[in-house]
């Protein structure tokens, strides 16, 4: 069990990998990455801070890198990383910006950590009020159920299509599914990579949000 679930065993190395490999490749298809340096950031459920200092190696400004989340503890280790940077601990529902503030809000598994839709729609709203228009949202969420965490509901296409309406959306189904991944990946990384090809064994879909011009 050890093997499988400390921090850096094959699988979750992997898992890692992709999943940086896979939000790298959105920016650059939508052109992002290069755009990141004048972006003023903030992701939503920041955690450690881990996401937000891998934006950082990718281009981002230190300076203009800002992060909520519910538990201190993990926004306290979030400044520690990124000292330029800005954390508060405050609700997603209520977000502490004026609004359209925002070029790119992140979330990563934050969604469906909210199992009550209602507080969800919340979140949602929050995130576009925050935002500029013609600015982006970056989600990577889960697109199945978890059986080993029923802490967790995923976040379908027509639960996005209906929170963020009048943005334009793309679905990227990415990351093998963690399970499969954790046991096979001790084994071998190429038999990972190969199913990882097959869009049914892709656990998360990452998505683009971008908020059109005219939207308030």
């Amino acid at each position: 069990y050890h093997r499988i679930w400390y921090g850096d065993s094959p699988g979750n190395l992997f898992l890692r990998r992709s999943t940086e490999e896979s939000v790298f490749s959105l920016l650059e298809k939508h052109g992002l990455r290069e755009r990141l340096g004048h972006f003023r950031i903030m992701e939503v459920g920041c955690g450690g801070g881990h996401i937000l200092t891998q934006f950082v190696r990718w281009g981002a400004n230190e300076n203009l890198m800002f992060g909520v989340d519910l538990i201190e503890a993990r926004v306290k280790s979030a400044q520690a990383k990124l000292p330029a940077g800005s954390f508060q601990c405050a609700d997603a529902a209520d977000l502490p910006y004026p609004n359209q503030f925002f070029d790119l809000i992140l979330q990563f598994t934050m969604l469906s950590s909210v199992l009550d839709q209602a507080v969800r729609r919340k979140v949602a709203k929050e995130m576009l009020r925050v935002l500029k228009p013609g600015g982006f949202i970056v989600s990577f969420d889960t697109r199945y159920p978890n059986p080993q965490n029923p802490n967790t509901r995923p976040v379908p296409k027509s639960e996005f299509r209906s929170y963020f309406q009048g943005c334009r959306l793309a679905y990227y189904p990415v990351l093998l599914i963690p399970q499969l991944a954790r046991f096979l990946a001790p084994f071998s990384i190429s038999l990972c990579r190969f199913l990882e090809r097959c869009p049914v064994l892709r656990s998360h879909y990452l998505t683009v949000i971008e908020k059109s011009a005219g939207q308030k």
